[in-house]
């Protein structure tokens, strides 16, 4: 067989494998197998001796010979037995079985994607007081998990101090947002995190703020 052809899928946190029909050996083709390699720091164990390199996926990978293609999603090769880290090349083989058996695999892929995962949990955002009724909120850029963030989404209480559910504020690709007509005598918590194709990363701590006494 060919080697397969990785892209990471355009709008979710999957990597796509593609590979082409190869000679049937004059039967048809029943199934593929799709395997991923380990991560090169499990590749022997503790007495030094060579493991098993490469697993099948567990998605149903190739189950249809009619269909030559399958997602991965990233979180499952950042799991065992995998266990890919971050910006770890994600390589690639597969075959093929009829009547007669297993056909050898394929040669691995030379390029394609590297694992990405969420963005990680973002620095208290700072806040600044433009006046009584205005608070601006700013925070530093997030670490994207190696994929390119896409914005921020900004939560806060409205000023309730008892509530636990914060509602959106502002959800935009800006590193700041000014907040407008707050009561001069209410405290406020804001929150904010990032979001790339892997979906939003974990909230940053709290920060409050009490326009007549500052930010905390």
């Amino acid at each position: 067989m060919n080697k397969p052809v990785l892209l990471p899928h355009a709008s979710r946190c999957d990597v796509i494998v593609s590979w082409e029909k190869p000679n049937d050996g004059g039967l048809p083709i029943l199934e593929y197998r799709v395997e991923i390699r380990i991560t090169a720091t499990k590749w022997f164990d503790q007495d030094n001796n060579k493991v098993k390199r490469f697993y099948s996926t567990n998605l149903n990978c190739g189950k249809d010979p009619s269909v030559l293609s399958c997602n991965i999603p990233m979180a499952v090769l950042q799991e065992a037995p995998y266990e890919l880290p971050l910006a770890g090349h994600i390589v690639v083989r597969v075959s093929a079985r009829n009547d007669f058996g297993w056909g050898l695999p394929s040669a691995i892929n030379s390029q394609g994607p590297r694992i990405y995962r969420h963005p990680s949990i973002m620095l208290k955002p700072n806040s600044e007081i433009i006046d009584i009724n205005t608070i601006m909120v700013s925070w530093r850029p997030a670490l994207g998990g190696g994929s390119r963030v896409l914005g921020y989404e900004l939560v806060w209480d409205r000023g309730d101090p008892s509530t636990s559910v914060f509602e959106k504020l502002s959800d935009s690709q800006y590193n700041s947002f000014r907040v407008e007509n707050v009561d001069s005598t209410k405290e406020y918590r804001f929150k904010v995190r990032a979001k790339n194709k892997c979906g939003f990363g974990p909230y940053s701590p709290l920060v409050g703020v009490d326009t007549k006494r500052g930010p905390e």
